[in-house]
């Protein structure tokens, strides 16, 4: 009897293990068609896409197996993308590993001393590498060590410094004045601790340096921060919206807080939410509009020729 073959192929978009009803991807499916009836999940991924899919997996806490089964299957997914998903959710190390040998690339240097910390093997720090997370993070004797043994400094590294050093507390806070402290006793050798790319913004990096700390807040009654936000407007017409800005900082930490280059983008969303609505801008600058004249009326009467301690 002459045997009868079948040459029928799988359908093309289909997984022919999953069509034949065995296999991980049938697994993998009714993990989430279970996790759907329990109404744990709005909806099923998209299994035929490999980043959204990985996602939901991690998102899920499904089996580990599920993971390695779609690392091993695809290789079309974002590595990089995947290899952040990995760290965040701190999934499995040799995972991690995988992707890494896949091609995956940190995207942040966070995450890859987050790597190294848990014990990653296929990746190490360049110097100029650990000097940035001795900025970033506030490790005083490796920023010091570091720039001490030639590793050139960046203006970011600093940057980094000083909008860490006033805005964090404690411990940490402490590192952070140690750094700057130091930049600010060898300012006079910035140009040999500097990198040669940022030689030409020495007066910058010594603004930034020097510029007054900022420190807590002044605390205003109730309404006069606007008051006083509307009066500088009404007064000024200012022609550009960092005049505001630079008013409202120095309002709020005392006069020449300020410093574009850190406090650039100040209030850039309490700004849009809180002063917007009562200015108009033009070719000629900013003035109030009619809301902000009912508003700045109406805080004349509640303030004016009352004595409040402001800063400017």
């Amino acid at each position: 009897m002459r045997a009868k073959f079948v040459f029928e192929k799988f359908t093309q978009d289909g997984d022919p293990i999953s069509d034949m009803a065995i296999g991980m991807m049938r697994e993998i499916k009714k993990w989430f068609e279970d996790l759907k009836r329990k109404d744990d999940i709005w909806s099923l991924p998209n299994f035929s896409n490999s980043n959204g899919l990985l996602r939901d997996l991690i998102s899920t806490y499904a089996p580990k197996k599920f993971i390695e089964y779609v690392l091993q299957r695809d290789s079309d997914y974002d590595k990089d993308y995947v290899l952040r998903l990995f760290l965040q959710n701190k999934i499995s190390l040799d995972l991690v590993d995988y992707v890494i040998k896949k091609g995956g690339k940190f995207e942040d240097l966070s995450f890859k001393i987050q790597y190294i910390k848990i014990g990653g093997k296929l990746s190490s720090l360049t110097p100029e590498e650990e000097l940035t997370a001795a900025s970033r993070f506030g490790n005083f004797d490796d920023f010091k060590k570091l720039v001490n043994a030639g590793v050139p400094l960046k203006i970011g590294m600093i940057n980094s410094v000083f909008k860490k050093e006033w805005s964090y507390k404690t411990e940490a806070k402490r590192e952070y004045e140690k750094i700057r402290k130091f930049l600010i006793d060898n300012i006079d050798r910035l140009e040999d601790i500097v990198h040669p790319r940022d030689s030409k913004k020495l007066d910058r990096i010594k603004s930034i340096l020097l510029t007054k700390k900022s420190g807590n807040a002044r605390s205003y009654p109730q309404g006069y921060r606007i008051y006083r936000i509307l009066k500088f407007v009404n007064e000024n017409k200012p022609d550009t919206r960092q005049k505001i800005v630079k008013f409202i900082f120095e309002l709020n930490y005392g006069k020449d807080s300020f410093n574009p280059l850190l406090h650039g983008s100040y209030y850039s969303d309490g700004f849009r939410n809180m002063i917007c609505p009562y200015l108009h801008g033009d070719i000629f600058g900013f003035k109030l509009n009619n809301y902000g004249k009912q508003r700045l009326e109406h805080y004349e009467k509640k303030f004016s020729g009352k004595k409040i301690d402001a800063y400017i």
